[in-house]
C-alpha cells in the first residue's frame, strides 16, 4: 500500500510557518523599537539626538512663564497658575555654536520628562517615543530699561528613536 500525499495538512503547516513567521517579525519589530532602535534610519547617538533637539529649540526661541494669581472662589481662596509664552523680549541664540559656547554641560538624554512622565508600552515598542532630551539653558530677556536679565531654564523634548522631536515637555 502505497503512502498517500496529504495535501490539507500540508497546507496547515505552511499557514501555521507563515503565521509563526509574521509574530516573529513583530515580536523582533516591537523589542528592537523597546530598545530605542531606529528600524527606518540610521541609529541616532545621545550627541546626533541632542543636535536635533537644540536645533529644535533655535527655531523655537522662547520664553514660557508661570504667572500665578489668587482668586477666591466660592469663599475658598486658591492659587491659579497662568502659563504664557513669549518670544518678542528674547534674545535669541544665532545657532548651535553660541548656544552650546553660552551653556556649557547643557543638555543630556534622559529617561523622563520634567513631571517624571515617561514614555508608555505602547509608544515605546512603536518607536513613537524613546526619551527625552533635557536642555539647560539661560534665557536671555531684554528689559524695559535696556539691560539683560538671565533666567535659568529647563526644557526637555521627547524624541523618537528615528530622531524626530516634538515640542518641549
Amino acid at each position: 500500500m502505497a503512502d498517500h500525499f496529504n495535501v490539507g495538512a500540508f497546507l496547515d503547516r505552511v499557514v501555521i510557518a507563515i503565521v509563526a513567521a509574521a509574530l516573529i517579525a513583530i515580536i523582533t519589530a516591537a523589542t528592537l523599537n523597546y530598545r530605542g532602535v531606529c528600524l527606518s534610519g540610521p541609529q541616532l547617538s545621545d550627541d546626533e539626538r541632542i543636535a536635533r533637539v537644540i536645533d529644535k529649540f533655535l527655531n523655537l526661541q522662547g520664553v514660557m512663564e508661570e504667572i500665578a494669581s489668587e482668586i477666591e472662589v466660592d469663599g475658598v481662596r486658591q492659587v491659579r497658575t497662568k502659563y504664557v509664552f513669549h518670544t518678542e523680549d528674547v534674545i535669541k541664540y544665532k545657532n548651535r555654536a553660541e548656544f552650546l559656547s553660552s551653556n556649557p554641560d547643557c543638555c543630556d538624554v534622559v529617561a523622563t520628562g520634567k513631571k517624571g512622565n515617561a514614555p508608555g508600552f505602547l509608544t515605546r515598542i512603536t518607536g513613537g517615543f524613546s526619551g527625552f532630551v533635557r536642555l539647560r539653558y539661560v534665557a536671555r530677556i531684554k528689559t524695559p530699561d535696556g539691560g539683560v536679565r538671565l533666567l535659568p531654564r529647563e526644557e526637555r523634548y521627547a524624541t523618537s528613536n528615528c530622531g524626530t522631536v516634538w515640542d518641549g515637555i
